[in-house]
């Protein structure tokens, strides 16, 4: 599958400053990046994360020497910032000791985004569709079901909703869609489009006041 390499710039008002990894960065490639209000976390193609403490960027010590690349970056309701890789389950950053991994504890899955449900449920993205899923006591991940609905394809947003009601999910080819949860069960109906725009190759979702935007990169998808 294809990625989306963007370089970590900072603009002091003046000009933009470029970084690599001759400034204690993981790789010179950026998949995805949160903050927790104290440090800037950025995850790497090549698997490797940063961060970086308002003074210099520093790389995550990552107990495995081969990781695939890291996707998504995610807040649970406790604070905790939790990390998806492609093909390697997730892992929660330990600001002490490094990072805890997860591993799933049955079928691989190869994800591209999650978001959680609560602290221990979750909404996993995969490039074949949505699933549930809970994180046990004993750390391994279960995969409960998939999300019924949902077609069966790459999953590339979800995003929580500003209310707080439900979570807006963009697939790759298949558009946009709204799924609410209450009491383990799933609700999901598609937002329709204009038709004169084409809805395929969104990336990302962005809600503002009054509606949602996809962003589509326009090698990817455009306007008719």
């Amino acid at each position: 599958m294809g990625w989306y390499r963007e370089r970590i710039s900072r603009y002091n008002g003046f000009i933009f400053e470029n970084y690599t990894t001759g400034d204690s960065l993981g790789d010179n490639f950026v998949t995805c990046g949160i903050s927790d209000g104290e440090y800037l976390w950025f995850g790497h193609i090549n698997g490797q994360m940063s961060y970086f403490n308002g003074k210099k960027f520093h790389v995550v010590n990552i107990p495995q020497t081969e990781v695939s690349p890291v996707t998504h970056f995610s807040k649970s309701p406790d604070g905790q910032i939790w990390v998806s890789t492609y093909s390697d389950g997730l892992v929660k950053i330990d600001k002490g000791t490094g990072l805890v991994q997860h591993d799933f504890s049955k079928d691989q899955v190869f994800l591209i985004t999650f978001e959680f449900l609560d602290n221990s449920k979750l909404l996993l993205g995969t490039n074949t569709g949505l699933l549930y899923g809970r994180i046990e006591k004993s750390g391994k991940i279960e995969i409960i079901h998939p999300v019924i609905g949902i077609p069966d394809s790459k999953i590339t947003c979800i995003r929580k909703m500003k209310n707080r009601s439900g979570f807006f999910i963009a697939t790759e080819n298949d558009g946009i869609f709204q799924l609410t949860y209450e009491d383990e069960q799933f609700k999901v109906s598609k937002i329709m489009a204009d038709p004169d725009v084409d809805f395929t190759g969104i990336q990302d979702i962005f809600e503002d006041s009054q509606s949602i935007y996809g962003y589509v990169p326009l090698e990817m998808g455009s306007s008719k």
